[in-house]
């Protein structure tokens, strides 16, 4: 995991402040039909099919980034570790699991506020892992897993400060990089009654200062 600033122009937040869609808040059904989004909600989880440069992300606008990369993310302690330092927790996390959420959701708001002297933030994770691993395998859906929930807690920490009325809030885009599924789909808790939020994946197209502009 690293973590930096890039210098460069700073669009808008406005034109990039991510709108959470509905199955973002509400456990859902795998084999529910997926909710149409509101008619003013933006992408703001998208997919690359390769590595993206310092070029690409000072092209894109943001002046902080978060890099992580899921190559070890088979081991969820390990995931957690990561995340955990990442975000500043005070304790590092020792899974991504339900009972730890709360306190990773906070450290996340933390990190999410203070726009006007922060910036708005973009998180990368590479996930090129997955593609040499087998569809189903254990190790697959470990490491599935952990991205999801990674991603969902994004969602669930910036709903919930934006709910709050966080004047500060940044505005908050993450990039998948090659990301073989085109949706992300965690599950929290155990099966019989888990939660199973899903979020789309959006291909970023090639163009990306026009993009985030």
């Amino acid at each position: 995991m690293s973590t930096f600033a890039l210098q460069g122009h700073r669009p808008t937040s406005g034109a990039r402040t991510p709108r959470r869609p509905t199955s973002a808040r509400m456990p859902r059904a795998r084999d529910a039909p997926e909710a149409p989004p509101p008619a003013d909600d933006k992408p703001w989880v998208f997919g690359i099919d390769r590595a993206l440069t310092s070029a690409d992300m000072s092209a894109m606008g943001f002046t902080r980034v978060l890099v992580f990369d899921a190559d070890g993310w088979v081991d969820e302690a390990a995931a957690a570790e990561v995340v955990s330092d990442a975000f500043r927790l005070p304790e590092p996390l020792r899974s991504l699991g339900l009972a730890e959420r709360p306190a990773l959701m906070r450290a996340m708001h933390a990190a999410f506020s203070g726009c006007a002297s922060g910036g708005d933030l973009l998180v990368v994770i590479r996930t090129e892992r997955l593609i040499d691993l087998e569809d189903g395998s254990a190790d697959s859906e470990r490491c599935y897993t952990c991205v999801g929930r990674v991603v969902d807690a994004i969602a669930r920490a910036w709903e919930a400060a934006n709910d709050a009325g966080d004047r500060t809030l940044a505005a908050v885009i993450v990039v998948l990089e090659m990301f073989p599924k085109r949706r992300v789909e965690p599950v929290w808790g155990e099966p019989a009654d888990a939660e199973r939020p899903a979020h789309t994946v959006v291909a970023l197209e090639d163009d990306l200062s026009n993009f985030f502009e």
